[in-house]
């Protein structure tokens, strides 16, 4: 049982460690896509809610669901995609998010604009995170260096 133990937490390290490492990396590409596959719905409503200026993606997340009952079935979809809006972001700190949810027991599509103060938490968190990634690929490189050498003698 312990050795079960210690393999399960070993396997949720390794996952959190990549995942962390994954997330260096992939924060910074999430505005390329954004600038490819632009969602005009999302900067129609930024700009009627007074964001001028370039909007980099920075999440995007998508929910549905599907029941069946009694009454009949019913369904409902979220789609969310958050932004940095430059320059406006810096100026108030501020993430912002544009959701629409469509569904059964909804007239039309709702459309809803977030701001959310979370910029300078999220910077030092990926900063953190950068930090962790560099010391431990320095560590992975230290271990495996005696190795090389030994290898090559």
């Amino acid at each position: 049982m312990k050795n079960l133990i210690q393999l399960w937490w070993k396997f949720i390290r390794w996952f959190a460690t990549l995942g962390i490492m994954l997330w260096v990396i992939v924060l910074p590409l999430m505005p390329v896509y954004g600038l490819l596959q632009p969602w005009p719905q999302a900067q129609e409503k930024l700009k009627e809610e007074g964001f001028a200026g370039l909007a980099l993606l920075i999440g995007t997340s998508s929910h549905s669901e599907h029941s069946v009952g009694s009454a009949g079935g019913s369904w409902r979809k979220e789609t969310q995609r958050s932004y940095i809006i430059l320059p406006d972001s810096l100026r108030r700190w501020e993430i912002v998010t544009f959701s629409q949810t469509e569904g059964s027991g909804i007239n039309g599509v709702e459309q809803v604009v977030v701001r959310s103060h979370w910029l300078v938490p999220l910077f030092v968190l990926w900063i953190l995170a950068g930090v962790f990634s560099v010391q431990t690929i320095r560590v992975w490189l230290r271990k495996k260096m005696p190795d090389q050498v030994a290898g090559g003698s």
